[in-house]
């Protein structure tokens, strides 16, 4: 097998490098260029290399990661307990949820057992609580990278200290994607060697510039390519951990693998009961809470709504006196009515209502005269 895939190999170089020096012939009959073409096929000879290097190291590594035993299908089942062991390129991410009821003790410990494994902490955001509610409870969310070799121990060591709640783990492979862009790098490096080679042997000027800016390019893309494994070699070599914490006053029970036997019918209610109890007592006591360190202010409002409502009286009994004062001067029974002219009578004499008449002596004595 491994025969015959050299000999592909050796028929695709043959083949690359005749076009080459065909096209090298056809387009300039120049000495430097032909050199370039004598340069490219070198190069595409040393990428035949480096990927036979790279099969070998497939086959290599194979072995390693799969424990020699064939699943049903006939197939070899993946050792994953092993992997890190290996030379393969494997990123490791981690997530946690922990609670626990000292977090102060808890992110000081995790700081300082980062520090000593030789990590580091890449992102850290704390939230110390609020007073505001009378309620504080504090969270605190880390990304931490751990050397892979002291992943397992520091996981171990922050489970004994803090209650975890949910734990996720992913590893996703590289060594594909490593491989591949360090046989380019090799290839691209062997180019460059060639083409420095033939510029410090050309005399021609548009030879130069033409090499020239070919370095150009193939150093910057030797330099992407050597950052992207920096960054491979960073993630690989270092275990990302995104640490979640939280502080309560009670830690989550964790539910065993093999559970005890089902709890009694009173044993689930006295449970129930004294669970609601708590909850109730839990949920007065911060309405009471709430309610006293909020005296300043509700004394503020009452004195506000107090001194509103005084207010509004005050307009509301103004405005009632002013319509009562209409509606009695608008009323037809209290309108005053017209007076008419009498007539003016000189010979007659008031006299008061109350007042006994005037006797006329006059009258009186032509009355007794007639008698007579």
């Amino acid at each position: 097998m491994k025969k015959n895939n050299t000999l592909i190999r050796q028929i695709f170089a043959g083949g690359l490098t005749a076009a080459l020096l065909l096209s090298g012939c056809g387009s300039s009959g120049s000495a430097p260029m032909m050199e370039a073409s004598n340069g490219s096929a070198a190069a595409t000879a040393g990428e035949a290399a480096a990927y036979d290097e790279y099969a070998d190291y497939e086959m290599a590594d194979t072995s390693d990661i799969y424990g020699g035993e064939s699943d049903m299908n006939g197939g070899l089942a993946p050792d994953v307990s092993g992997a890190q062991n290996t030379n393969r390129k494997l990123i490791r991410n981690v997530s946690l949820e922990v609670e626990t009821q000292d977090f102060t003790t808890l992110i000081a410990n995790v700081t300082n057992r980062v520090k000593s494994l030789g990590g580091y902490v890449e992102n850290s955001n704390i939230y110390n609580g609020s007073n505001y509610s009378g309620v504080v409870q504090r969270n605190a969310s880390m990304t931490l990278r751990i050397p892979s070799a002291q992943a397992d121990t520091f996981l171990a060591e922050v489970s004994n200290q803090s209650n975890i709640t949910q734990q996720n783990e992913s590893v996703n492979d590289v060594t594909l994607a490593y491989v591949d862009l360090e046989s380019h790098k090799k290839v691209l490096i062997a180019e460059q060697e060639n083409l420095i080679e033939m510029l410090e042997a050309s005399t021609k000027l548009e030879d130069m510039i033409t090499l020239e800016s070919r370095i150009s390019e193939l150093r910057y893309q030797i330099e992407s390519m050597e950052s992207q494994l920096r960054t491979y070699d960073n993630k690989v070599d270092y275990t990302t951990i995104v640490l979640h914490v939280t502080e309560v006053k009670e830690l989550t029970p964790i539910v065993e693998e093999e559970p005890e036997e089902e709890p009694g019918a009173w044993e689930r209610i006295s449970t129930g009961f004294m669970d609601n109890l708590n909850a109730v007592l839990t949920v007065l006591g911060n309405i009471a809470i709430g309610i006293i360190t909020r005296i300043p202010s509700l004394i503020v409002l009452a004195i506000l709504v107090l001194i509103g409502v005084l207010i509004y009286r005050k307009v509301r009994k103004a405005r009632l006196k002013k319509a009562k004062t209409y509606t009695y001067t608008s009323s037809p029974l209290f309108a005053e009515q017209p007076k008419t002219a009498e007539p003016v009578n000189n010979n007659k004499t008031e006299q008061p209502v109350n007042a006994e008449p005037v006797k006329n002596e006059n009258a009186e004595n032509s009355d007794s005269k007639i008698k007579k």
